[in-house]
């Protein structure tokens, strides 16, 4: 009975974060006569690095990766890797990225206390190697800095404070790398 409960929440707050965090838009014809076809997009908020067209994020519908910058991150990117010029930084393996969701004034959790977000765990991001500052975030997860990504690592990277300077190489949707500048 308390799975069922636990589904039934679950349904619950992925429908209500659904409904809360995009929108729906009405087909329509530009200037130019060109026709818009119905679509849904990210509610419109003060912020560009939610929405579904920018870097580090995706649309659900159709699959694709964003590919405009966010409000204030934009990435060093290399299509090569080149890990021997870190040889001397200390080396983090990634384990899982997540995203913050920010859920509707009300939500509960499974013992009925009010939450505001979840972590929803994603895929990562684009292939490629970035300049990244991480700081620390909940329990064990690692916030980058200027992004809506959050990191957890497979061993332990300690404190990060305010900012931990280095690189993520990102090599394959199975592994990503973080080297700390020492």
């Amino acid at each position: 009975m308390k799975a069922i409960k636990n589904l039934l929440f679950l349904l619950f707050l992925v429908i209500t974060f659904q409904a809360s965090s995009q929108v729906y838009v009405e087909g329509y014809y530009r200037k130019n006569g060109t026709y818009v076809a119905p679509h849904y997009r990210s509610s419109p908020n003060s912020t560009k690095n939610d929405n579904y067209s920018t870097k580090g994020n995706y649309n659900p519908y159709t699959g694709k990766p964003g590919t405009k910058n966010g409000d204030y991150y934009t990435p060093s990117y290399s299509n090569s890797s080149n890990n021997s010029s870190y040889s001397n930084w200390s080396s983090y393996t990634v384990d899982d990225y997540y995203l913050k969701v920010d859920l509707p004034y009300g939500s509960l959790d499974n013992n009925g206390h009010q939450i505001s977000f979840i972590y929803k765990k994603v895929e990562s991001p684009k292939v490629g190697t970035y300049e990244a500052s991480l700081s620390d975030a909940d329990g064990d997860l690692y916030e980058i800095k200027g992004t809506n990504y959050y990191v957890k690592f497979r061993g332990y990277f300690g404190y990060a404070g305010y900012g931990s300077e280095g690189v993520l190489e990102i090599s394959s949707a199975y592994l990503s790398v973080f080297y700390k500048k020492p």
